[in-house]
């Protein structure tokens, strides 16, 4: 019994293995959604307690796969739109809440290398950052200003699983060294302060194969 158990193991490696082998580059497009988040870490501002709670961007992009037998390697052109909340919360009842949402939108090299069982996919590899922007939506009369750097290198680990042409993906990216933050909310200079922020997002893709 264990020994038909084991030739049918073997023979669905075989299939499997030369089903992946049949096409050894594949090109595509993806799409989805992602949940960005930011914790901060240094003193808070003298009149004021930060926080951040995360909120849903997105991305868009293209793929190529390089398929070797089980392995497989991909790197990706990604845009991505993320977006967190910040809120400030007074120490002192006379002063306002200040709350907004910052934007952070990048363009990514992720290259992923990869295992493949049967329909599904282990990923992982560095993400090269070639382009970073961001912007801070004010919901309150308040100036708020949020200025950040972003490691140029990052990380990416995910699954996936492939039904013909569509894929699915899971994945979350993340930093090999966090970023500083400067912060300054109000216009007098006094509620300002640089803090250490390790991002972090999780993302939900589908992507077609050409």
């Amino acid at each position: 019994m264990k020994k038909k158990i084991i030739i049918v193991m073997a023979c669905a490696l075989l299939s499997a293995s030369a089903s992946y082998a049949l096409s050894p580059i594949k090109m595509g497009i993806k799409a989805g959604i992602t949940a960005q988040t930011a914790n901060l870490s240094g003193p808070n501002l003298p009149d004021y307690n930060l926080s951040t709670n995360a909120r849903i961007g997105g991305q868009v992009g293209a793929f190529a796969r390089i398929n070797l037998l089980l392995f497989h390697i991909q790197p990706e052109l990604i845009y991505s739109m993320n977006r967190y909340d910040l809120e400030a919360t007074p120490t002192a009842n006379f002063l306002p809440r200040s709350t907004s949402v910052v934007k952070q939108n990048s363009l990514d090299v992720p290259v992923l290398f990869g295992f493949k069982l049967l329909m599904f996919r282990i990923n992982a590899g560095p993400v090269f950052n070639i382009m970073n922007e961001g912007s801070v939506k004010m919901k309150d009369d308040i100036t708020h200003a949020v200025n950040y750097t972003k490691s140029s290198v990052s990380y990416a680990l995910g699954l996936g699983l492939d039904l013909d042409k569509v894929g699915i993906d899971v994945r979350y990216n993340g930093q090999f060294k966090k970023s500083m933050q400067h912060i300054e909310i109000g216009d007098l200079g006094r509620n300002a302060g640089e803090f250490d922020s390790a991002y972090g997002n999780w993302a939900f893709t589908i992507a077609y194969s050409f």
